[in-house]
């Protein structure tokens, strides 16, 4: 059995690790702010071909800066004369704001010059909204980490995001500062940043339709295409700066190394479809959820990655809709956390409003004695307010602990006292569990108690007979193993089962697994709480316990204890059908 305190620390490590990613990715997107404002610049000017190795034809936009310095598209410039901040910022695209930048352009034989001052860039509010989308979705992964560090699909999809968000925010035109080094660096990282975008396929490829041989060749596919599109991204900004190979020439663009960077975006989404297609229930909705919303990010990869498929990759309207439409990507997730069981409603709520009550309280204390020492101590030198000021403040940052406490204590029989009296009542039933001295009676009310105060939306109770079957599954499933193994609650759609439901809560009874209590999904679509799972653990291990005891007494097998339970879901189940059978009749009317 594998060491708990191990375990944890497991736990804790990865939950710091991706906190601290979280954190990276969030001052990066925050460091895009003053950026905006202040330091990236457009001059109207794109390389758009090499006629020779460095000798570059630009493309100049009509109504812009280098327009009006005399610049004209089919002007060509021998890179090679250039200096490789220079270079770089020309194949780039973007330039610092406010510093004149100077050109030497060949037409028609003639060498012309011209002084171009880069312009502040447009879309303002449209680089707004896609600021807001990232930060907003860098909330969200931090939250997930948060919550579920223990969780293999939530620690893929944390990555997943952070790294589609850091690939595109630090390249330019969203990280361009004084330093053109600097800005080369941080690009060349960013393309690393890449090879994550691969990791939606490894997401839909950990749940049970994604380990089909058909869903994991085209996450191999992706997988192969990730490297070649991160040296295909990250080579020519090297290239660029130190001048040893053409970024323009044939080996990084050209019909192929363009169809091949857009499969390697098109494949993770392919591979989404295809599992979504085979898989059903509350796990279908999940998928569809988190891919619909990723694929938003996969349609920007095309249209900033791959110009064969854009058309002019700075063109306005191109660039409008690529930076609106990521807002797309974190209401979505959001919508999948709150309602798709990727994250329990009752969490969000109760963090946000232990926390708005805190601020209101800290705030209000501090604004109340700030005005009750002014009103008191009027003729206080300046000296005396900055010590009653520095008093103030030490004292609420020692109490803030307590009011924390005190506020989620309050919260939590104020607004959750639902979960709280339903969490008890299972509790309870644990505690009457053993007492209960017919087969019968114990299942019928096991069944009731957790479809009443758990939601569940299905209950099945698999006993283990004497051949070591638990119910349609035998004792060498994925499920049973690892239930056998750690006895502790296990998620279905990890492992490749014949087990019904979502969640199988281990039934042991002399240190041994002697049936698995399986649930669906939650009726409302929230995920189980952790406070309300570890109570249905302890019923499943009491019940368990219970099932042992009346087998030994009545045959000394679990046989009996099987059929009998066969029986009652059989019954209950004919009973159910002939209900909906009468309400069915009384909703179609009398015959006419």
């Amino acid at each position: 059995m594998a060491n708990p305190n191990a375990l944890q620390v497991t736990i804790t490590a990865w939950r710091a690790l991706h906190v601290a990613f979280c954190i990276l990715m969030l001052a990066q997107e925050a460091g895009t702010i003053p950026l905006t404002l202040h330091s990236v610049g457009v001059a109207g000017v794109s390389v758009t071909g090499a006629i020779e190795p460095f000798e570059w034809r630009i493309g100049v936009a009509p109504d812009s800066p280098a327009y009006a310095a005399g610049l004209r598209s089919g002007d060509t410039i021998d890179a090679k004369q250039l200096t490789p901040a220079e270079r770089f910022r020309l194949w780039s695209g973007y330039w610092e704001f406010g510093k004149l930048v100077h050109f030497a352009v060949l037409r028609d034989g003639a060498l012309h010059t011209a002084s171009v001052m880069p312009r502040h860039q447009e879309f303002e509010w449209a680089l707004w909204l896609a600021i807001a989308a990232g930060l907003w979705t860098g909330l969200c992964a931090l939250v997930l980490v948060w919550r579920k560090p223990e969780s293999w699909e939530v620690r893929i999809l944390v990555v997943w995001l952070l790294s589609v968000r850091l690939s595109i925010q630090m390249a330019p035109p969203n990280w361009v500062t004084s330093s053109p080094a600097a800005d080369a660096a941080n690009n060349v990282i960013g393309n690393l940043f890449l090879a994550g975008w691969v990791l939606m396929a490894t997401y839909v490829s950990s749940f049970p339709a994604g380990r089909r041989w058909f869903p994991r060749s085209l996450a191999a596919a992706a997988y192969a295409l990730a490297a070649y599109t991160v040296l295909v991204a990250t080579i020519p900004v090297i290239a660029a700066w130190y001048g040893f190979i053409d970024p323009e020439g044939g080996l990084f663009t050209g019909a192929f190394s363009e169809y091949a960077q857009a499969a390697y975006f098109i494949l993770p989404i392919v591979c989404a479809i295809v599992v979504f297609a085979g898989s059903g229930g509350a796990e279908r909705e999940r998928i569809g959820w988190v891919a619909g919303s990723a694929s938003v990010y996969y349609l920007i990869g095309i249209a900033y990655f791959v110009p064969l498929f854009s058309g002019p990759l700075y063109a306005p309207a191109i660039l409008t809709i690529t930076l609106v439409v990521q807002i797309l990507t974190p209401l979505g997730l959001t919508y999948a956390m709150l309602n798709r069981r990727l994250l329990d409603l009752g969490f969000v709520l109760n963090r946000a409003a232990v926390y708005g009550v805190v601020s209101i309280i800290v705030i209000g204390i501090f604004v109340l004695v700030e005005w009750a020492f002014s009103e008191w101590f009027s003729s206080a030198t300046h000296a005396e307010n900055l010590m009653l000021s520095a008093g103030l403040a030490l004292g609420l940052g020692l109490s803030i602990r307590a009011i924390h406490h005190q506020a989620d204590k309050v919260l939590d029989n104020v607004f959750f006292r639902k979960r709280h009296d339903d969490e008890q009542a299972l509790r309870h039933f644990a505690r009457e569990a053993p007492y209960i001295t017919d087969t019968g009676t114990l299942i019928v009310r096991t069944i009731a108690v957790l479809e009443k105060h758990a939601g569940a939306a299905s209950v099945a109770i698999e006993c283990a007979d004497d051949a070591g079957h638990y119910g349609n599954v035998d004792e060498n499933d994925e499920a049973v193993v690892a239930l056998r193994a750690f006895h502790r609650v296990l998620d279905l759609s990890e492992v490749t089962t014949g087990l019904p439901g979502e969640f199988a809560y281990p039934m042991v009874a002399r240190g041994r697994l002697i049936g698995v209590l399986c649930l669906g999904g939650k009726r409302s679509g929230e995920s189980y709480a952790p406070d309300e799972s570890a109570a249905i653990e302890t019923l499943a291990h009491n019940v368990g316990s219970a099932i042992d005891v009346l087998a030994l007494k009545d045959a000394g097998s679990h046989n009996g204890v099987v059929e009998e339970i066969r029986h009652l879901e059989a019954t209950l189940t004919l009973q159910l059908t002939k209900i909906a059978q009468r309400l069915d009749a009384s909703d179609a009317g009398p015959p006419q």
